[in-house]
């Protein structure tokens, strides 16, 4: 790749792009100092060692089988958040009296304390989202970009690209720029990324028919149907350069070579280990916070670049599901509770987000590192559900399995294409809603959520990785050990913890710096 030059002063081109900023004493000693672009590519946290256990396959070779044919664009209002879509199978009463119980059950524990319920759990779990508005930002006065931003579909209006800042358009070949992307997004605060190239069968099967938008979780719609545009825009593709947004669609440019990149975002092992409660939801909700930061930061450095970045418009809704391009790309397997990625590094506990953009980068292949095999075997996320609405069969179905609370009304909320354990949604949804702690028990439960820094669970994952004949042994002894939920009455513990800035571990998959990838305070 040939060098970046232009007759713009260097630190203002960089501090464009968002990678130079003021520091002071100590900090801006550690801090990582970027001079240009070359310097971004060549950065150590361009790369992302792996274990010699994760094995690469071929690209779209993932390891949970899928038939495209069988597949066809999903309706997000059709998934559990919206309402209507529930009621559809448990009832509009159970849906109101779902509130009705939350509520009720929330009062009694923070008027007795109750272990990550009390005071200042509730506190912790109502403002770990914040700089993370629900509005579309589209909704905004585009000139109130303030911290954080919320999010939009292009990024923030504001930014200057190439042709306003007197410089040509950023060439690199697709190597470099994976690396630089992954560089950038690490320094924003990202933790992983990868990526597949938005070809047909992506664009006709997995985008999105309609965003959820301000529909998500709304009571104007568990009986009000259909739902407007305005409140749940639809995603459609012009014969355009570049996407955009209006207050009642979503465009994404038919023009432009895409890919998708997914990304990521950590989560607190010990706060997923309470399984329900105000702490669990604190870590949750903060992956929606911190991504909306490193969004809209890599839409501007995108924009900067000549390229565009078309992430979520909205909190939780981007442009297609998560799960199948975090599988495409490589970042990990999937779950037994059809809902869960699976990461060797970061095990069940992470978000993972995605964009879209035409910046030319080399796709990463998908990885088998046993985990979809070992969850065959062990179904401890399934024992654990207290709605019980994970499967428990031995093996995966192409045939989606109907809720129990509606056993002969077609399934809408999931698509076939796909040979997984089907999870009953309307059932998990309606135990979550209600329960007051909220729930994220699987993810809690899940023997993949142990820490990195012990040597024994590295050996752990090779094992898995490599033969299933000790699957069994391995479920048992998480158990044996006490890994798993952590008990309620120990929630309070998580005050005294000494865990690191945002409560998960970032020197994952480090390599230089000194931390060398040594873990959790390991020496």
């Amino acid at each position: 790749m040939a060098n970046f030059h232009s007759v713009i002063n260097r630190r203002d081109f960089m501090k464009a792009l968002g990678l130079v900023g003021a520091g002071a004493g100590a900090a801006a000693a550690v801090a990582p100092v970027f001079r240009d672009l070359d310097d971004v590519v060549a950065s150590p946290t361009a790369t992302f060692p792996r274990a010699w256990w994760i094995k690469e396959r071929d690209l779209w070779n993932i390891t949970t089988e899928y038939d495209w044919k069988a597949m066809s664009r999903h309706d997000t209002c059709e998934t559990m958040w919206i309402k209507h879509s529930w009621a559809k199978y448990v009832g509009v009463d159970k849906v109101k009296e779902a509130a009705a119980s939350a509520a009720a059950i929330k009062k009694e524990a923070l008027e007795t304390g109750k272990p990550g319920m009390d005071l200042r759990a509730s506190a912790l779990g109502s403002t770990s989202g914040l700089y993370n508005a629900p509005q579309p930002y589209f909704s905004y006065v585009k000139t109130a970009q303030g911290w954080g931003g919320g999010k939009s579909l292009t990024g923030q209006s504001t930014i200057k690209g190439p042709d306003v800042l007197g410089v040509p358009k950023w060439q690199g070949d697709p190597d470099s720029n994976l690396r630089m992307l992954r560089a950038a997004l690490r320094f924003y605060g990202a933790a992983q990324i990868g990526v597949v190239p938005y070809d047909t069968n992506v664009k006709n099967k997995l985008t999105c028919v309609r965003e959820g938008g301000m529909a998500s979780m709304s009571d104007k719609y568990i009986e009000k149907w259909p739902i407007p545009a305005v409140d749940a825009r639809p995603w459609v593709f012009e014969d355009v350069e570049k996407g955009y947004e209006t207050a009642e669609k979503l465009v994404i440019p038919d023009k432009k070579e895409l890919f998708v990149v997914s990304v990521i975002q950590p989560m607190s092992r010990e706060m997923w280990r309470q399984g329900s409660g105000n702490l669990r939801v604190a870590t949750n909700g903060h992956r929606y916070s911190l991504a909306s930061v490193w969004q809209t930061k890599i839409q501007g450095f995108l924009t900067t670049l000549g390229y565009q970045g078309l992430g979520y418009p909205t909190r939780a809704y981007g442009p297609m599901p998560t799960i199948p391009g975090f599988l495409f790309s490589g970042l990990g397997e999937l779950g037994r509770s059809n809902n869960v990625c699976l990461s060797p590094e970061y095990g069940s506990t992470h978000g993972s987000f995605h964009f879209l953009t035409d910046l030319p980068l080399t796709p990463t292949k998908p990885i088998d590192a046993g985990m979809w095999r070992f969850c065959k075997t062990c179904a401890i996320c399934a024992e654990n559900c207290p709605s019980q609405s994970i499967s428990y069969d031995k093996e995966p179905s192409w045939e989606i399995t109907p809720s129990k609370y509606a056993p002969n009304v077609p399934v809408e909320y999931s698509v076939p294409g796909k040979k997984v354990f089907w999870r009953d949604e309307p059932s998990c949804k309606q135990w979550t809603e209600s329960c007051g702690y909220s729930c994220g028990i699987c993810m809690g439960s899940c023997v993949f959520n142990v820490d990195n820094a012990s040597m024994i669970h590295q050996v752990v994952k090779g094992t898995i990785a490599t033969t299933s004949l000790f699957n069994g042994f391995m479920k048992q002894a998480d158990k044996f050990f006490g890994y798993g939920l952590t008990p309620e009455s120990e929630w309070n513990n998580w005050w005294d913890m000494n865990l690191p800035a945002y409560a998960f571990d970032t020197t994952v998959g480090v390599t230089d710096g000194g931390y060398k990838s040594k873990g959790l305070l390991q020496q």
